[in-house]
Formats: structure tokens, C-alpha cells, sequence
């Protein structure tokens, strides 16, 4: 028996999944709204903001998919006797990102980084001095977003030579995947922590509605897409992915 992986029925189920976690997020959002306390399991389990939930156990499965998936194509690539050393430290770095999406291994990263950057006098107070608005801190008020966006740039920077040589319909599979995923994890994480920062976390459910809900869908979105950038390589340009299902052989 065997199965041939499609790019397309990749993408089409990720998309089927995170239509109904996106429903679930939304039923969750008008239980907070309306204050209803007797459904706040069910508010843990699909809330886009909460840990160790249903969603995060989705999108870490997504980012072992891809890593699953740059290792095949890392072996393939060696096997030609081509580059393959990127794609195994993608696939590397795809196991840490699952690791951490799944313990929020990041979160650990907030006091440090705010002490660190304390001693330069910067405040956190939800009160902003009058000087505020000259200083960058409102958009890092997560602080574990300054070291993960440095290091995001020098891996970039360093990959540079990897992307050059990717065929141009990966390129650009690989750029919206970023695009989507990094606008969601930084762009508009950036924005909430500002909004918290400057106003408090008591309006939750419009805070939900108005950063977590584009943020987590955004890098949703950007694993869909990574994901189904990998399996269409695989198709294009590496003889496509079967998976065979047959009996053990006999001694």
C-alpha cells in the first residue's frame, strides 16, 4: 500500500485545521466577552493566547512536519552529492522552534533581557515616563522578541548564499512563508506588547481581538505555508514523496 503526499492535500487539510481552531478562538473570545466563568477549560483549550493547548500542540506538529521535511530533503541533497548541510540546520533549528513553541522556552527570556536592558535606565512601568515616545522599549515590552529578532537577522544574513541557490518558486514560497509568520510572531507582538504596556491588560478580550487573534493566525499561516513550500519542492524538484506501507520481509 502506498500513499503519495501531495503539496496541495498538505495545505488544504493544514487550512481545514486551522479553520475550525480559528472558530473555536472565536467561540472562546464571546465566552470572555459576555463573562461566562463556567467554560473556562474550554477557554484554555482554543484560546490563541493560552499555553499547552490544542493549538500550540498544532502548531508545534506543523514545525516538526517541516523539520521532518528539510531533513528528507537534506538527505536527498546529499545523496546527488549536492549542498546539504543548510537544509539540515534548518531542520535543526525547525526542532527547537518546536521545543519551544511547546515549552515557551522564550518566555524565560523576559526578566533577563528586561534587567539587562534596566541598567541602561529603561523602564517597564505601565505608566511610561514622559520621555517614552523617544525610546524603542513600548515595542519590546516582551522583551525575549530583542535577541530572537537578532538572531533571526545574523541566521538570514548567513543564509543568504543558501537562498541564492534555492530554485525561484522555493525562493518565493520560503519569502511569504517568513513574511506571514514573522509579520504575526514579531510585527503584531510587537504591537500588543505596546498596548499593554501603554494601557493596561484589562480590556483582554479586545486585546485578544485586536493582536493575539492576527498574531497567532498570521504565524499559522506562515507554517502552512513553509510546510506546503517543502512539499511542493519535494514535488517539483526532487521526484515528489511516497510513502510505502508493506509487510516485514520474511528471514
Amino acid at each position: 500500500m502506498t500513499f503519495t503526499i501531495s503539496a496541495h492535500h498538505i495545505a488544504r487539510y493544514l487550512l481545514a485545521a486551522l479553520a475550525i481552531f480559528l472558530f473555536m478562538h472565536a467561540c472562546t473570545l464571546l465566552l470572555l466577552y459576555i463573562g461566562d466563568r463556567h467554560y473556562h477549560l474550554f477557554v484554555h483549550w482554543f484560546n490563541f493566547d493560552q499555553e499547552n493547548n490544542i493549538p500550540t500542540l498544532f502548531s508545534t506538529l506543523m514545525f516538526l512536519t517541516a523539520a521532518m521535511q528539510l531533513s528528507l530533503i537534506g538527505t536527498m541533497e546529499r545523496k546527488k552529492q549536492h549542498a546539504w548541510g543548510a537544509w539540515r540546520v534548518l531542520a535543526v533549528i525547525f526542532i527547537f522552534m518546536a521545543v519551544d513553541e511547546n515549552c515557551t522556552l522564550h518566555e524565560g527570556l523576559i526578566d533577563p533581557v528586561r534587567e539587562m536592558l534596566s541598567d541602561y535606565q529603561v523602564t517597564f512601568s505601565q505608566t511610561p515616563p514622559p520621555s517614552a515616545h523617544h525610546r524603542i522599549i513600548d515595542l519590546f515590552y516582551y522583551a525575549w522578541l530583542l535577541p530572537y529578532v537578532v538572531l533571526s537577522l545574523i541566521a538570514a544574513i548567513l543564509f543568504i548564499p543558501f537562498f541564492k541557490r534555492l530554485p525561484k518558486d522555493t525562493f518565493y514560497r520560503f519569502a511569504l512563508a517568513a513574511l506571514l509568520f514573522f509579520g504575526g510572531a514579531v510585527g503584531f507582538e510587537m504591537l500588543g506588547g505596546r498596548y499593554i504596556y501603554y494601557h493596561g491588560g484589562d480590556n483582554v478580550v479586545y486585546y485578544y481581538l485586536m493582536f493575539t487573534t492576527p498574531e497567532e493566525t498570521l504565524e499559522f499561516l506562515g507554517a502552512i505555508c513553509f510546510n506546503y513550500a517543502l512539499a511542493y519542492h519535494i514535488e517539483q524538484h526532487m521526484g515528489g514523496m511516497t510513502v510505502a506501507i508493506a509487510p516485514a520481509k520474511e528471514p
